[in-house]
């Protein structure tokens, strides 16, 4: 009997959206606004969360503060998240997925779409 292999379920909230080089985001550990950058480049993002890749292990749950900054905009956008996974990378570095606390609004996410594509 021939076995049928059925697709994998998406379970995300939101479509992501990979990022452009014209996007930069600051990963700081903690909600306090201070400390190192951690971030070393942003992979996606979403409505519901982001995807970076980092300097440094961070456990799940860790709260994070970010800050986006796009070209032309004078004010960065800040956001808190959680992380919702790390995997080391070969190169020393860590791959991150983390969940904002508060889904990002419609106005929002539409500003950092502009530097986003499918």
């Amino acid at each position: 009997m021939n076995q049928v292999q059925l697709p994998i379920k998406n379970h995300r909230l939101a479509r992501r959206r990979s990022a452009k080089p014209g996007l930069r985001v600051k990963c700081l550990k903690g909600t306090m606004g201070i400390g190192k950058n951690l971030a070393v480049g942003i992979l996606d993002i979403s409505e519901t969360g982001v995807r970076l890749v980092i300097s440094a292990d961070l456990e799940k749950n860790q709260d994070i503060e970010l800050e986006f900054m796009m070209p032309q905009q004078s004010k960065a956008m800040k956001v808190i998240a959680s992380v919702s996974w790390c995997v080391a990378l070969l190169d020393g570095t860590y791959c991150i997925g983390a969940a904002f606390k508060h889904s990002l609004s419609y106005s929002d996410f539409s500003v950092i779409a502009q530097f986003s594509h499918n």
